[in-house]
């Protein structure tokens, strides 16, 4: 995957991407396309992003096993 110059291309709307700020880096967050915005885990950035690239889609998994949500097994 390459990285994609935001001005001549946006995600799709609700896309989870890899996206590039000068100041503060790479940072993985999901598009709004509606507000141009991209929004992570550090809050968001309009207008700054200035490449993206498409996040792979995380691997499949049994949600039963996923012990962080509930604690591990009791």
């Amino acid at each position: 995957m390459d990285w994609v110059e935001h001005a001549k291309q946006k995600p799709e709307d609700g896309q989870y991407v890899w996206y590039f700020f000068e100041i503060t880096g790479v940072a993985y967050g999901r598009y709004d396309a509606e507000g141009n915005c991209y929004y992570g885990h550090n809050g968001f950035l309009c207008g700054d992003v200035t490449h993206w690239m498409p996040a792979p889609n995380p691997p499949e998994t049994d949600p039963a096993k996923i012990t962080h949500l509930t604690g591990g097994d009791d």
